[in-house]
């Protein structure tokens, strides 16, 4: 099936999404995260490995992302070296099901897991009770996250043995839950924060409007253009200084480039958000030019450990938000009628290979088996469909 040049899908896409078909220009004002206020106990919940849910391959609990680790060090002396920072006596926590929770699943071992949103790293643990006086010491430690989560994931190009030290060195909580927030419908009070900390100047509200007025609503790094005020489009201060609102200081963004500049994996945007952004930029030509470099610079941050595989296997780079019969694509590749879906959930998926030829795979069947989807991908691509089974 050939895409149509007259933009009917993308603009039915559009309408769907109540954003006016032929003004690209409207105000757009989405309606921001709330923090959740049906939090975990800040000690965790304890759980069943068999009852702990997932969502893309990732933890989740009331369709919010959490962390899995297990508090009992019950060892002699395991809890103590534990507490004192014995990193090889210490559990880790998970954030996927890696081959250690698969191990432990396929051998019906539930183990004493607790899940958890605190991202803060220091985690409450408990050791064995005293066989004298029936005392369960408990205490805070801090752990270390799940190597082979970061491998399954491969989170930041992890199985690049080059980058591994780095990447788990360098391993941040806060900055993983929003690298994967297109997967979660909700978020963590932990991870939303505010909008406008104390830290900015008491002007700064004034001073980003003039700074947007003035770029006549366009980010200066991949030129989408809102025509009106939209909160999809930020001022990003170059030197992470928050008060530092010199001109050389200041750059207007949208918020997807925003995140993706260093330092600033932290902010979190909704898959529904980043969309909208990718449907601008597709009706303006922007996503024309398809090359690995503008893969990544457009595309979701939780598919870039898919991509990185991907070119590894020499792949030809996918287009970035094509829109098939009513379906948003993530990642597709036209001339085989083939792509890859973050929002599993949308309407049309059902029966679009019958309407349309398309295959759509999404990274809940994907995610965690990537290296072997990776391989029936190429073989798709390069063998006219031989080898690929949804």
């Amino acid at each position: 099936m050939k895409l149509s040049d007259s933009f009917a899908e993308l603009r039915a896409l559009i309408r769907s999404h109540d954003i006016e078909p032929n003004a690209f220009d409207t105000l757009f004002i989405p309606e921001p995260y709330e923090p959740v206020d049906d939090e975990l106990p800040s000690n965790g919940l304890k759980i069943k490995l068999s009852e702990v849910a997932s969502r893309g391959g990732l933890f989740a609990h009331n369709n919010r992302q959490v962390l899995l680790y297990m508090q009992k060090h019950t060892r002699t002396g395991r809890f103590e070296s534990a507490i004192k920072g014995v990193v090889e006596e210490q559990n880790k926590y998970h954030l996927c099901k890696c081959k250690h929770i698969k191990k432990e699943e396929s051998e019906n071992r539930e183990g004493n897991y607790v899940i958890t949103e605190d991202l803060s790293g220091t985690f409450f643990i408990c050791g064995g009770k005293d066989a004298k006086t029936g005392v369960i010491p408990e205490g805070y430690a801090k752990l270390n996250v799940c190597k082979m989560c970061l491998e399954a994931l491969n989170y930041k190009g992890y199985r690049d043995y080059a980058l591994r030290k780095e990447i788990f060195q360098e391993f941040n909580l806060a900055d993983f839950f929003c690298d994967y927030g297109a997967l979660f419908n909700r978020i963590t009070s932990r991870v939303a924060g505010n909008k406008y900390e104390e830290d900015y100047s008491k002007d700064w509200k004034k001073i980003s409007l003039e700074l947007r007025d003035r770029s006549k609503w366009e980010c200066s790094e991949c030129s989408v253009n809102f025509g009106k005020r939209s909160e999809l489009l930020h001022v990003h201060h170059v030197n992470g200084v928050r008060r530092d609102n010199k001109g050389t200081n200041l750059r207007v963004l949208c918020v997807d480039c925003h995140k993706k500049q260093p330092n600033h994996a932290h902010l979190h945007l909704k898959h529904y958000d980043a969309k909208r952004i990718n449907l601008l930029r597709r009706h303006q030509g922007l996503l024309d030019d398809v090359s690995w470099d503008n893969v990544k610079k457009y595309a979701d941050t939780c598919v870039y450990g898919f991509l990185d595989l991907c070119k590894e296997m020499d792949l030809p780079a996918p287009q970035v938000a094509i829109v098939v019969d009513n379906v948003y694509f993530d990642l597709a590749w036209p001339d085989k009628s083939l792509g890859l879906v973050i929002d599993t959930e949308q309407g049309g998926l059902n029966g679009l290979r019958e309407r349309s030829g398309w295959y759509a795979t999404g990274l809940d069947k994907e995610f965690l088996a990537l290296e072997s989807f990776v391989k029936r991908l190429a073989g798709f691509l390069n063998l006219e469909g031989r080898g690929f089974e949804l």
